[in-house]
């Protein structure tokens, strides 16, 4: 018994290790991308304030740094892409950008449906992907929790918590995961909020990793931080549109 704990506690060691190395080892190559971007711009601007340039119409083209974004989303390498998020930059800023330079114009507010299209989209989406996952949905390890224009109020008690999806429109979600257990390896919550919220309540020993996108809304950790040594890694996927998304002990 003895010998099963360490090993299991090495090899969470381990894992959490190699993670960070391969992360520092990696370049980020999205993250410059977007500095370059941004980097640019301010040359221009210094530029044209020193009336060394003219730039006037620069900002026409704003729309381009919402493609840099898109695709400092969709190069990042492994478990720091974010394919949804990186789509749907890219789309948006497309279409502004042909809109400003009047190839296609149109009402922006034109658009909003795009809004349902993104929300059928992720909802299929998940439903896929939940069917490739190797977790049994009767498990007390795994829940599944949508709240429409109303709420739903979970309480999670296991020894290895494994994940989750969490979908709240006009409504709420109220999770409880105080009572898991910091066993097993890292655990991933998907979750989706339109004009609703989703509220997570983890033990104090977690670390958690927000890697959600956030349009007209918030993801925010309120927790006190990195987890020792063994702990449990907790990854928050997702979208908050017009709505929110929290993590707190």
């Amino acid at each position: 018994m003895r010998d099963t704990s360490h090993r299991s506690y090495r090899n969470g060691t381990d894992l959490q290790n190699e993670g960070r190395s391969s992360c520092s080892r990696g370049w980020p190559v999205g993250k410059a991308i977007l500095g370059l971007g941004v980097l640019a711009v301010g040359i221009l601007l210094t530029l044209d304030n020193l009336d060394i340039m003219d730039v006037e119409n620069l900002f026409d083209y704003w729309p381009a740094l919402l493609i840099l974004l898109g695709l400092s989303h969709l190069i990042q390498p492994g478990r720091d892409r974010r394919l949804g998020a990186g789509l749907l930059w890219l789309v948006v800023g497309t279409l502004l950008l042909l809109n400003t330079m009047d190839f296609w114009t149109f009402n922006v507010w034109e658009l909003w449906p795009l809004l349902l299209v993104l929300l059928g989209a992720q909802l299929l989406w998940r439903a896929i992907t939940r069917g490739r996952r190797q977790v049994d949905p009767e498990s007390a390890s795994f829940f599944d929790a949508t709240a429409v224009m109303g709420g739903v109020q979970r309480h999670i008690a296991c020894d290895d918590f494994q994940g989750g999806d969490a979908t709240a429109m006009l409504g709420g979600c109220e999770i409880d995961l105080s009572d898991c257990g910091s066993a097993g390896e890292p655990a991933e919550i998907h979750t989706f909020a339109f004009w609703g919220g989703v509220e997570l309540r983890v033990p104090d020993d977690w670390e958690v990793q927000v890697r959600g996108t956030a349009i007209m809304g918030a993801f925010e950790d309120k927790t006190r931080g990195l987890a020792s040594q063994g702990g449990k890694v907790l990854i928050v996927r997702g979208f908050a549109i017009m709505g929110g998304v929290e993590i707190k002990h």
